[in-house]
């Protein structure tokens, strides 16, 4: 196999400002466009693509380093902006074939987002992994998903993902999935270590309180140890990677509880106008009651959060609130508007936990969580917490749920009050978001809470027989 070196010489090209390579499957897709003018500079900055090198994934050049420089992980990638290809040349050298490209590039500078073309996602066919895979896929990334469909086990039939499976598979071009268990150390040691990943968004978990007191050890083991297993891989292996985990509101036990409420017609709210905006992240986490899957969801979260710390690594950790969209398998025990929307069209009865129906949740669409996680991958800060959720607009309470579904769908809903609430289940729950916005002030909530209604009842009509 011929070097980079020799090729550039070759076709009388000096100078490299930025490398793509693409090898085998592993394309690394980093560019979307080009743009004619360098801050003011007339020369172009040029990029060298070299495709089927049968070879490991080259690492990108950083820009301004020579061929020779260039040993770090570092991959920029900007906004579509156009082509303007100026140079491309195919040929055959021992069989492999290459092709050369010289194009327009920015300079980096103010604004320049960094993308990460290699995706690990981890519950890929669960909700927020679902929404990953098809985000990072529509952008040209390879997307690798890792999913036993372990929802199923939880949760029986209802629970069942293959369907989303099936779906990702016809609306990608470039995912992989990959039927693997996070509790396997072995197995996902092997994966992170032979794909190279850029990012990780680890979505997967055992996400029901109730469930986790039927089987405490699964739960522990999926939700604390199988993120231990990412970590350590990732620490091993790719300590440059940027790592997302997708933490709980639930974290919090029922601390929240202790803030002064107020009880209104149809909901709880908060007393005092100092907490108007919601729960933020100083919350304490301990020395309150979180259900079993809380305590295994914040050893997860705490450890995830050592590894950003102590060994720097580019570890980010959301505790969402309500997490949903039109690809949540939605069942009794985890899903509040997927399931309320699902029992209210196809029929049965929807049971309300406690709190007169009156306890609050801020909802988020899968859409906005994953542009958070990709804010957060340009421009990582290790070890940091955020609290994501639909904030105060997006907020509903149990009752003020049914009767909005019932005017949108037209449908009513038959349900029941159970009058014993869920252990640690919270009151009246709203993210306040002050933290994130404030880190990464382009990312906003762009899916208001009708938007998402109306999007849940039409997924939900079309399963209707």
């Amino acid at each position: 196999m011929r070097c980079l070196d020799g090729i550039l010489s070759e076709l009388e090209i000096s100078r490299v400002d930025f490398g793509k390579v693409e090898t085998e499957g592993a394309e690394l897709s980093v560019l979307y466009g080009a743009r004619k003018l360098l801050n003011g500079e007339s020369r172009p900055a040029m990029l060298v693509e070299v495709r089927d090198l049968r070879t490991r994934p080259f690492t990108p050049l950083a820009w301004g380093k020579t061929l020779q420089e260039s040993r770090k992980r570092m991959v920029c990638c900007y906004p579509p902006c156009g082509e303007a290809v100026l140079v491309r040349r195919q040929f055959h050298r021992g069989g492999t074939a290459c092709s050369v490209s010289a194009e327009f590039l920015p300079r980096p500078g103010a604004g320049k987002e960094i993308r990460y073309v290699k995706v690990l996602v981890t519950g890929s066919s669960g909700l927020i992994g679902s929404e990953a895979v098809e985000h990072f896929d529509r952008q040209g990334h390879e997307v690798t998903g890792v999913d036993n469909n372990m929802r199923r086990e939880f949760f029986g039939p209802a629970g069942d993902t293959l369907w989303n499976l099936e779906r990702l598979k016809r609306a990608t071009k470039r995912f992989t999935h990959a039927e693997l268990d996070i509790r396997d150390r072995v197995a996902m040691e092997e994966l992170v270590r032979t794909q190279h990943f850029d990012l990780i968004v680890h979505c997967a978990a055992q996400p029901s309180h109730d469930k986790a007191r039927e089987i405490p050890l699964v739960d522990f083991e999926v939700n604390a140890l199988g993120t231990v297993n990412l970590l350590e891989a990732t620490r091993q292996h790719l300590p440059e990677a940027v790592f997302v985990f997708l933490s709980t509101n639930k974290v919090y036990g029922d601390a929240p509880n202790e803030i002064p409420l107020k009880e209104l017609e149809k909901r709880y709210d908060y007393a005092r106008p100092e907490d108007y905006d919601g729960i933020d992240e100083t919350c304490r986490i301990d020395r309150t009651l979180h259900s079993l899957f809380g305590a295994s969801k914040a050893a997860a979260d705490l450890v995830a959060q050592e590894y950003g710390r102590y060994f720097k690594m580019k570890v980010g950790v959301f505790r969402g609130g309500c997490l949903t969209g039109p690809s949540h398998s939605g069942v009794e025990l985890h899903g509040f508007l997927s399931y309320l929307v699902k029992v209210t069209l196809h029929g049965g009865t929807y049971s309300v936990f406690g709190y007169k129906g009156k306890q609050v949740r801020d909802n988020i669409h899968s859409h906005d969580v994953v542009r958070a996680i990709e804010e957060f991958a340009a421009n990582p800060r290790p070890g940091e917490v955020y609290n994501l959720g639909g904030g105060r607009a997006n907020s509903i309470s149990i009752l003020e749920a049914i009767e909005r579904i019932e005017q949108v769908s037209g449908k009513k809903l038959t349900w029941r009050y159970v009058e014993e609430a869920r252990k640690g289940d919270h009151i009246c729950y709203i993210s306040n978001l002050a933290k994130f916005k404030k880190d990464y002030p382009k990312w906003k909530i762009t899916r208001g809470l009708d938007a998402i209604l109306e999007q849940l009842i039409a997924s939900q009509r079309k399963q209707l027989p």
